[in-house]
């Protein structure tokens, strides 16, 4: 009886479905190439992009293709250090050698493999949830660093550290 209720829901369930699974749950893609299919670990994936109803995977010198969407692998791949930057394109945070703001909300990421890909503007919540890029600006330098339980209790009288670490009195 138990048998028989396995086997139908098995039935029932869609070809298309059982891929998804088994890439949610082990952290691999299925790509093509030249007429072959190629299981590919996430983590060895460099950046994934859109190209129509296609997505390109690009592995090293690599490229492989697969009739998917950037939302379901943004979905799938997040766990695995992938993070959207453009509506067609996703990074792997692992193979990022180094980032530059090009502007108010744009960034640049210089790939290990020497390829520079820029980031879209509405993209960029997403990349500093994920990666903190931004940093204090100079005029920072003697700004108070105070602790969230400085911030809710009472202000005492005693020293309070500045960022450059000089201790510095409160002033009444």
């Amino acid at each position: 009886m138990q048998a028989e209720s396995v086997q139908a829901s098995l039935g029932s369930r869609s070809a298309e479905q059982a891929p998804h699974a088994a890439e949610a749950s082990l952290g691999v893609v299925v790509g093509e190439r030249e007429h072959r299919l190629y299981v590919l670990k996430a983590e060895k994936i460099d950046w994934i992009e859109s190209q129509g109803n296609y997505v390109k995977f690009r592995c090293g010198g690599s490229e492989y293709i697969s009739r998917d969407s950037i939302k379901r692998l943004a979905a799938v791949l997040a766990g695995d250090g992938f993070i959207r930057i453009g509506r067609c394109l996703m990074i792997n945070i692992r193979f990022i050698e180094y980032a530059q703001r090009r502007g108010r909300r744009i960034y640049t990421f210089t790939m290990l493999s020497g390829t520079v890909l820029r980031s879209d503007p509405r993209y960029r919540d997403e990349i500093l949830r994920v990666l903190p890029l931004t940093q204090g600006r100079p005029r920072d330098k003697g700004a108070l660093r105070l602790s969230p339980r400085q911030l809710s209790g009472p202000v005492s009288t005693g020293s309070l550290k500045t960022t450059s670490g000089t201790p510095r009195t409160p002033q009444s």
